[in-house]
């Protein structure tokens, strides 16, 4: 499960420790079965990726920070949070992002081919616009857009 918010802010903002939903979780220390890595990288490809590209395709980051939690088992989860410059920058990565998840709806991953993706997006209801994964994350998407709108100069 992914969960994506694409938000802009006026003034730099830094996002402060322990913000995403997961964070807290994976700030401690792992162990052999499972664990986190946090990166704070404004060059980190969108975890929401259908057509599976290497490098971002958006432009004017502000701030960024992905969670990917991962697990011995064949499965994982991350949480991402994008910052951009203008309302511009962030409406554009998501019509992108669009674009994307209709061009490349049924794409296989090539570290398992026989495993089929099927994407979908529909406008999200919490915060400005997000890409979620439906089910239990309606409810954490609307806690996240809350706490990003705390942010100054967010809402």
């Amino acid at each position: 499960m992914t969960l994506a918010l694409l938000l802009t802010l006026t003034p730099a903002p830094q996002l402060p420790a322990n913000f995403l939903l997961t964070e807290p979780d994976a700030r401690r220390k792992p162990n052999l079965e499972e664990g986190y890595t946090i990166s704070d990288k404004l060059t980190a490809p969108l975890t929401l990726n259908p057509c599976l590209h290497r490098r971002p395709t958006d432009r004017d980051r502000q701030a960024a920070r992905t969670i990917t939690h991962w697990t011995s088992a064949p499965s994982g989860s991350s949480e991402q949070l994008i910052l951009y410059r203008t309302p511009r920058a962030a409406h554009s990565a998501l019509a992108r992002l669009r674009a994307d998840a209709k061009r490349c709806a049924r794409k296989s991953d090539p570290a398992e081919p026989r495993l089929k993706i099927q994407w979908r997006t529909s406008k999200a209801k919490a915060g400005d616009e997000g890409f979620y994964d439906p089910g239990r994350l309606t409810k954490n998407a609307r806690k996240m857009a809350a706490k990003v709108c705390g942010l100054p100069g967010v809402c």
